[in-house]
C-alpha cells in the first residue's frame, strides 16, 4: 500500500485579496473567473481586440493610459485623415476592451508616416492626442496636437471629424513647432521618437549617431500665429500678392480665410492650403502655388484685403526652449527604431538606476540617459548608459530588432524580433531575462478563438504600458490588437495564489497538481512551498520570506516538509511558447509522510518492546525487497502525537543504534558499517532500532531510505 497522501486545499472556499494566512488570498492581476459553469482563479488571459469587426479600421499603434483607455490610430495615407479608436478597459470583469467608437483626425494631405503617438487623458473632456510624424515632403510632417478632444466624441456611430483649429484654442488640430523653425523653415522633419513626462513632450529628431531634443508643455494653449492682409489688390491674371513685410519664407504654407480671389478657395473647414513659392519671392510680395515648390497660380479677379494665415494651425505656444539641445553627435551604433519605441522612464537598474531618464533602442542596442542632460544648447549626454540586444552568444540567435520599449512597472526593456519572436532583458549586457511569443498565421478576425498563443504574422507596432503588451497588426484576418499581461509572470513577484496554512504530517513533497481549464497550449504554473513546524510561526505572518521554488517537472522527494505549510502558484508567462496563462480549478499536494515507513517496510509486532520495557526497541519487517541493492542509510523517526520529531537516526551515521535479523528476530545482529550490511530478504528481514532509554510518551514510528 502506498504511504503518499494527497491533500485538497479548497483554494476556491474562502478568496480574499489582503493577505489572510487562514485563506486564500489572490494578489496582482489574479480574477475569480466562471468559464463553461466552472470557476477558476487565474492571471488574464491572452487576449485579441478585433478591431476591424469594430470599426472597418486596422491599427498602426497604441497607446494605453493609466485611466485604463486603449487608443489606437490607423495610418495616414494620403489624403491626410487618420481614425483614433478608443477601447474602454474594465480590469474586474475579467480584463475586458470594449470599444467605444472613434474620431477622425486631420493630418496634412499627404501620405505620413507616424514616428509617436501619445494621449493625456485626464477626466472625460479636454484631452490631448499628440502624433509624431514624417512626410515625403518634410515640411508638411512634424509634431501634431488633436486638443481639446472628449470622451462624448468618439462615436460607434458616423465619426465626427477634428479638422485644423481655426482659432486659438478650440478643439480642433493644431501643428507644434520650434520658433526658429516655422512653415516652410521646419525643422522637426526627422523624428525619431518622443517621450511623455506628465505633460511634458520631449522628442528626438535626426538619426541616432547625431540627434537633437525639441520639448513641447502640453499644458500650454496653442495661440496661432496673427491674420495678415494684404496690402494691395491682385490683379487679374497675375500671381502676385502684395502684403509689406509679410515675412513668409519659400515654402511656407498658407491659407486664405477671408476674400480670397478667383482661382484661390478660401478655407471655411477643410483647409484650402498654398505655398509660398520661391521663385519671385520679395519682402512685401509672393506667389502661392498647390504644392510645395509647384507652379505659381494666377488669379483671374482683381482682390483687395485678402486675409492670409499660416497652414495647419501652427504654433510656438507649447514650445519648450529649456529641452532644445543642440544637434548631439552621440556616435551611437545602429539605426533607431522609428515605430513609436522611444518612452521616459524611472530606470530599474544600470547605472542610471532610480533616474528618470530617456529611453532610445537602436537595432544593435539600446541606450537611455538622464533627463537633466536635455537642456538648452546642450551638445552631449553625459549620462548616456549603453546596453547591447543580445544574450550570451550561446542561448539565442539571429534577433532582427525591429521593435522595443522601457516598462519601468517591470524594470524591463521590452522588444521584438522580425516573425514575432519577443524578448525581455534588465539593463544587464549579454544577458536576456526571457523569450516568449511566436509568429501565427491563425485567423482571428470574428472567430470567437482564444488568443492562447501570443503573436501576430508581421508586427506594425509594440505598445507596453501597466505590465501589458499590446501588438498591433495590419495583417488580413488579423487586423487588431493582441494583449498579454507580461507583469503575470512568476519571475516578477506580482500576480500570486497563496494558499491558506495548512496541517499535514512532517514528509517530503511528492508531487503539486493544478486541476486546470483544459488547455493544452495553456501556459504552465509556478509553484512554491514554505513550511515550519507550528501555524503560528512568523514565517506565514506575510506574504514574504522563506518560498523555496519548486521544479515544474519532476519527483519533488528532496524537499521537506513540516507540521503545517503553504503553497504560492504563479504563472510562467513569458515564455516561448507564449502560451495563454492557465486557469487553475484547484489544487493537490500529493506528500509522503516520514511518520510513516515507506512501502518497503512495516512495523514488526513482535519484535517491539512493549510500553517501559527496558531495553526499548522498534522494529520492522521488509516486505518488499529494494532493487538493485539495499540503501546505505536507512532512517529511523520517531514522532509524538503532537508531530514532534522524538528521535531520528540513520544506519550510516549512527551503525550502533540498530541490529538486523535475517530469521523473522530469533536472533539479532549488531550493524557495523551501514544498511548495506542488512540482507534484502523480504519477509524474513527485520531492522530494530535500540532505543537509549524509553521514549516516555506515546510514539509513531518508520523506516524510511530517505
Amino acid at each position: 500500500m502506498s504511504t503518499i497522501e494527497a491533500l485538497k486545499l479548497g483554494i476556491k472556499d474562502d478568496i480574499v485579496t489582503s493577505y489572510d494566512k487562514t485563506k486564500t488570498t489572490i494578489v496582482g492581476n489574479v480574477k475569480l473567473k466562471n468559464y463553461g459553469g466552472k470557476t477558476y482563479l487565474g492571471a488574464p488571459l491572452n487576449k485579441f481586440i478585433d478591431t476591424l469587426t469594430d470599426s472597418t479600421q486596422s491599427p498602426t499603434a497604441a497607446f494605453f493610459t493609466d485611466n485604463n483607455r486603449l487608443f489606437l490610430l490607423t495610418s495616414i495615407p494620403a489624403g491626410g485623415t487618420a481614425s483614433l479608436l478608443l477601447y474602454n478597459f474594465n480590469p474586474s470583469d475579467e480584463e475586458s476592451f470594449t470599444y467605444a467608437g472613434r474620431v477622425i483626425l486631420t493630418f496634412p494631405a499627404i501620405a505620413g508616416v507616424i514616428r509617436f503617438f501619445r494621449v493625456i487623458d485626464t477626466g472625460t473632456t479636454n484631452w490631448h492626442v499628440v502624433v509624431g510624424t514624417t512626410a515625403a515632403t518634410a515640411i508638411m510632417g512634424g509634431v501634431f496636437r488633436a486638443n481639446r478632444l472628449d470622451l462624448s466624441d468618439f462615436s460607434t456611430g458616423v465619426p465626427i471629424q477634428l479638422f485644423f483649429g481655426q482659432a486659438d484654442d478650440v478643439k480642433g488640430m493644431y501643428m507644434a513647432q520650434d520658433p526658429a523653425g516655422v512653415g516652410g523653415l521646419n525643422n522637426i522633419t526627422s523624428i525619431m521618437g518622443c517621450g511623455l513626462n506628465g505633460s511634458e513632450l520631449i522628442l528626438t529628431n535626426g538619426t541616432a549617431a547625431s540627434l537633437q531634443h525639441f520639448g513641447f508643455d502640453l499644458t500650454i494653449a496653442p495661440v496661432l500665429f496673427a491674420s495678415q492682409t494684404t496690402t494691395a489688390a491682385t490683379s487679374s491674371g497675375s500671381p502676385t500678392f502684395t502684403m509689406t513685410g509679410h515675412g513668409y519664407n519659400a515654402n511656407d504654407p498658407l491659407i486664405i480665410t477671408a476674400n480670397a480671389p478667383t482661382g484661390f478657395t478660401a478655407t471655411v473647414t477643410a483647409q484650402a492650403v498654398y505655398f509660398v513659392r520661391a521663385t519671385n519671392l520679395t519682402a512685401n510680395t509672393f506667389e502661392l502655388s498647390a504644392t510645395a515648390g509647384g507652379a505659381a497660380i494666377n488669379a483671374t479677379s482683381i482682390t483687395a484685403g485678402t486675409v492670409f494665415r499660416r497652414a495647419y494651425a501652427q504654433h510656438t505656444s507649447a514650445h519648450l526652449a529649456s529641452r532644445k539641445t543642440a544637434i548631439i553627435a552621440t556616435g551611437f551604433a545602429g539605426a533607431a527604431l522609428l515605430i513609436d519605441s522611444q518612452r521616459i522612464a524611472t530606470m530599474f537598474d544600470g547605472s542610471n538606476a532610480g533616474q528618470l531618464c530617456y529611453f532610445f533602442p537602436t537595432a544593435t542596442q539600446f541606450v537611455c540617459w538622464r533627463l537633466t542632460d536635455i537642456t538648452a544648447g546642450a551638445v552631449s549626454l553625459p549620462t548616456a548608459s549603453i546596453v547591447n540586444t543580445l544574450g550570451t552568444g550561446m542561448d539565442y540567435t539571429g534577433i532582427t530588432l525591429t521593435h522595443a520599449q522601457y516598462s519601468e512597472v517591470m524594470g524591463l526593456v521590452v522588444y521584438a524580433s522580425a516573425a514575432s519572436n519577443f524578448f525581455s532583458k534588465r539593463w544587464i549586457n549579454s544577458q536576456i531575462f526571457s523569450n516568449f511569443g511566436s509568429q501565427q498565421a491563425v485567423w482571428l478576425l470574428n472567430s470567437g478563438r482564444r488568443t492562447d498563443n501570443f503573436g501576430v504574422f508581421a508586427i506594425t507596432s509594440l505598445e507596453v504600458s501597466r505590465g501589458r503588451a499590446f501588438v498591433c497588426s495590419a495583417t488580413t484576418g488579423q487586423a487588431g490588437v493582441m494583449v498579454q499581461d507580461l507583469r503575470s509572470d512568476s519571475k516578477l513577484e506580482f500576480s500570486y495564489i497563496y494558499s491558506k496554512v495548512f496541517s499535514l504530517s512532517p514528509g517530503v513533497l511528492k508531487a503539486i497538481t493544478g486541476v486546470r481549464l483544459e488547455d493544452a497550449r495553456a501556459g504552465r504554473l509556478a509553484y512554491s512551498y514554505r513550511t515550519a513546524a507550528t501555524e503560528s510561526d512568523p514565517l506565514f505572518d506575510s506574504v514574504s520570506g522563506g518560498w523555496v521554488d519548486l521544479p515544474a517537472i519532476g519527483d519533488l522527494s528532496s524537499f521537506a516538509i513540516n507540521n503545517f505549510a503553504q503553497i504560492r502558484v504563479g504563472w510562467i508567462v513569458m515564455n516561448a511558447y507564449g502560451a495563454t496563462p492557465a486557469q487553475v480549478e484547484e489544487i493537490y499536494v500529493d506528500y509522503e509522510p516520514l511518520n510513516k515507513s515507506s512501502n518497503n517496510w512495516e512495523g514488526s509486532v513482535d519484535n517491539t518492546s512493549r510500553d517501559g520495557e527496558i531495553p526499548s526497541h522498534s522494529a520492522f519487517r521488509l516486505r518488499q525487497a529494494y532493487s538493485p541493492s539495499m540503501p546505505a542509510k536507512l532512517f529511523f523517526r520517531a514522532y509524538d502525537d503532537s508531530g514532534n520529531l522524538v528521535a531520528s537516526a540513520n544506519t550510516e551515521d549512527n551503525p550502533t543504534l540498530f541490529d538486523w535479523s535475517n530469521n523473522n528476530g530469533a536472533s539479532w545482529t549488531g550493524i557495523t558499517v551501514d544498511g548495506t550490511e542488512v540482507p534484502n530478504t523480504p519477509l524474513t528481514t527485520e531492522v530494530r532500532y535500540k532505543w537509549p532509554s524509553p521514549p516516555g510518551v506515546r510514539v509513531t514510528v518508520s523506516l524510511r531510505e530517505s
